[in-house]
């Protein structure tokens, strides 16, 4: 049997377009093999928006929010549970990075540089 495109469901933002943040996830079905041409995830790159944020676009940088809100509340979320203080913790490390745009390289991709702020701050807060 066959695996169909209806077999497959979106998660994350649902606005249809599947970004970085955005988990294709497969109902899982005993049989049905993935096809094999649709790809898992199409990778936008931050780096035009991380740009025009450290040239103080705001309006950029709250595209990088949107980008990677979910995700980020993910993984803070497995690290200290979910509720009030994942979301202070993401809130923070948002601010955190919005004050330090400038010091991003680019050396790794932003939700790397992103990640490693937001388990700082729950490791500050002593919640991991």
């Amino acid at each position: 049997m066959k695996a169909e495109i209806s077999d497959w469901e979106f998660t994350g933002f649902g606005d249809g377009v599947l970004t970085s943040p955005r988990v294709l996830r497969r109902k899982v079905k005993i049989g049905c093999p993935a096809p094999v041409n649709l790809p898992l995830v199409r990778e936008k790159t931050d780096d035009p928006l991380v740009l025009r944020a450290q040239e103080g676009d705001r309006a950029a940088f709250d595209e990088l929010v949107r980008r990677h809100a979910d995700r980020l509340y993910g993984l803070v979320s497995g690290l200290i549970g979910p509720g009030h203080e994942a979301e202070e913790v993401v809130q923070e490390t948002f601010f955190r990075a919005w004050k330090s745009i400038a010091s991003f390289r680019g050396r790794s991709q932003f939700y790397t540089w992103l990640y490693r702020i937001g388990v700082n701050e729950a490791n500050r807060r002593g919640l991991n």
